[in-house]
């Protein structure tokens, strides 16, 4: 079986003094992801496709990693919301 990251040059179980370290993160599916979100998978595929959104192809389909989405989700983040006076509100 061989595992293949997509839009990425590290490796998945990266070699580490001859033994290989497997990743902490927890994992969902794009099904999860476009639940979550609230958009169709399809988009969810799109974004892994277009390499917006990194994720991992294990034979099963894509799983995204918590961290790589919220990369994803930060880097489509919009300026802050303003305030009356006009500064930008500061989250609590």
């Amino acid at each position: 079986m061989s595992t293949k990251l997509h839009n990425t040059s590290l490796y998945y179980g990266e070699i580490a003094s001859g033994s290989a370290r497997m990743p902490v993160d927890q994992y969902q599916t794009v099904k999860e992801v476009a639940d979550r979100l609230k958009v169709a998978e399809a988009t969810v595929r799109h974004w892994i496709k277009s390499g917006e959104l990194r994720a991992i192809d294990i034979g099963k389909g894509w799983r995204i990693a918590d961290a790589d989405l919220g990369r994803f989700l930060t880097r489509h983040e919009t300026t802050p919301r303003e305030d009356a006076k006009g500064s930008p509100r500061k989250e609590r």
